[in-house]
C-alpha cells in the first residue's frame, strides 16, 4: 500500500506588489525546507506572470507540488500611518513605517490550512 503522507498536493499561491496608501503592499510566500525558509518561487513547478491590472505593480502565480504536511509562510508587508507632530515631520522627513504580517499554513489533502497559532505582526 502506498504511503499517503508522501503524496504530493498541488497548490497555487500568489506573490505580488500592490499600490497602497503611503507606498506599496507586498506579499511573498516561502516554503519550509529542513530548518530554514526558501522562497516559494524556487520550489515552483510553474510560474505564471499575471498582467497587472489597476492597483497592481506586479503579480505572479506559483504552482507548487509539495508533500502533505509541508509548511508555507506568507509574509505581507504594508505601509502604516505614522502620527507625527509638524516639528517631527520637519526634522525626520516623510518616513513611512511598515507593518509586517507573517502567517503559516500547512499543506493538507485539499489545499492550505492556516495554523492559527503562527500569526505574527511586527511594526517597524
Amino acid at each position: 500500500m502506498p504511503d499517503r503522507s508522501a503524496a504530493l498536493v498541488t497548490i497555487e499561491v500568489v506573490d505580488g506588489e500592490y499600490v497602497a496608501v503611503r507606498g506599496a503592499r507586498e506579499r511573498v510566500w516561502f516554503v519550509r525546507v529542513n530548518q530554514g525558509w526558501v522562497a516559494a518561487i524556487e520550489q515552483a513547478t510553474e510560474i505564471i506572470q499575471v498582467d497587472p491590472g489597476p492597483g497592481t505593480v506586479w503579480e505572479r502565480r506559483l504552482v507548487l507540488e509539495l508533500p502533505r504536511d509541508s509548511v508555507l509562510l506568507e509574509v505581507e508587508s504594508a505601509p502604516r500611518p505614522v502620527v507625527r507632530t509638524p516639528l517631527e515631520y520637519l526634522t525626520k522627513g516623510p518616513q513611512t513605517a511598515r507593518r509586517v504580517r507573517r502567517r503559516e499554513f500547512r499543506v493538507g489533502a485539499r489545499g492550505l490550512v492556516p495554523l492559527a497559532s503562527a500569526v505574527t505582526d511586527k511594526k517597524t
